[in-house]
């Protein structure tokens, strides 16, 4: 998979209101580095307000948004881990699910996306990774994500 973990968009100091804040700040952070097509941001937030992303693991909740293939120049991921946790709607649609990991995946090849998409399910359901995830400076979180990638 060609596939990079670009440092520049993981973001561990960041504050937000609302995860359709986070979402134009990632896509806008996307853009600007190439990696996506202007076409992105809209795509992203429509995807999940039709697809919620939000997932509760008990003492923690990630969202893992992402959007169709076709609005993705190059595969990445977008990593934000917010000062305080944000509201995000649940998968299973039961509600909301405080938030604090966001995975945001782009992929420019669709048939990646189930491949992608079991790896970080396997990785959130450890609380200790999401842990170390969300304590972690960047390096280390770009580390822990290329084991994920490459494996």
């Amino acid at each position: 998979m060609d596939f990079v973990i670009d440092e520049e968009l993981i973001f561990t100091d960041r504050t937000f209101t609302t995860d359709k804040e986070v979402l134009e700040f990632i896509a806008d952070e996307l853009l600007k580095k190439g990696y996506v097509k202007d076409s992105y941001k809209e795509a992203l937030l429509k995807r999940e307000h039709e697809f919620p992303t939000g997932l509760d693991f008990g003492n923690y909740g990630v969202a893992i948004p992402h959007s169709d293939a076709i609005h993705v120049n190059k595969s990445t991921l977008g990593i934000i881990v917010p000062v305080k946790p944000i509201t995000f709607s649940n998968m299973d649609g039961s509600g909301a699910v405080e938030v604090k990991l966001i995975c945001n995946i782009v992929l420019k090849d669709k048939q990646n996306q189930t491949a992608m998409l079991s790896s970080l399910m396997g990785l959130f359901s450890e609380e200790e990774a999401v842990k170390k995830m969300m304590t972690g400076d960047i390096s280390s979180i770009k580390k822990y994500l290329n084991q994920l990638v490459t494996n």
